[in-house]
């Protein structure tokens, strides 16, 4: 028996062994039976998983580049919930503020409401929504520094979090 004939995927319907005609027509000369693609398929060679792992939008480590918007839209949606509820809480206990405590409240779901929608969208479509949400978390940055300068230590990463998000979006695609 040849070396060829050993290695040679054998026929699923019938255990002959396939010859190389034989599995690039897809057809077993033995019993006329249709070869599944894993068997006619060319196998590739050392590297192409990575190869084609790169081409799909990923970095060779395993994390995929798109998933970076949605990450980090998912953060600020987050810290923006968690934002919303420690204020309202502070402005609770202070009787002065206890009016503005429900509208401080819902401005805080809606804007954590927005960006985790931006999130779900970054799934499918991560530059656009990197980009929609460093358009729209930059300003309410740069509102929220005036209020609390110490906010620049939490919104400057998250800023360039996204900025990166954006540069991996234009890598991906």
């Amino acid at each position: 028996m040849s070396t060829a004939i050993l290695s040679a995927k054998p026929c699923p319907a019938c255990g002959e062994p396939l010859g190389p005609a034989e599995r690039a027509e897809g057809w077993c000369d033995s019993c006329g039976t249709s070869l599944p693609s894993c068997i006619t398929a060319p196998r590739p060679g050392p590297g192409a998983s990575a190869r084609r792992f790169a081409r799909a939008g990923a970095d060779v480590q395993g994390a995929p580049r798109s998933k970076l918007a949605a990450v980090a839209l998912f953060v600020i949606a987050a810290l923006e919930a968690l934002g919303g509820v420690l204020l309202a809480w502070v402005m609770s206990r202070q009787a002065a503020a206890r009016d503005s405590v429900a509208l401080f409240g819902l401005l805080a779901a809606g804007i954590s409401g927005l960006f985790f929608s931006l999130g779900l969208i970054a799934l499918a479509r991560p530059r656009g929504a990197a980009i929609a949400g460093l358009a729209i978390y930059t300003p309410l940055a740069a509102l929220s520094l005036v209020a609390n300068p110490l906010g620049l230590v939490v919104k400057l990463p998250v800023i360039l979090c996204l900025v990166l998000a954006v540069n991996a979006g234009d890598r991906a695609a």
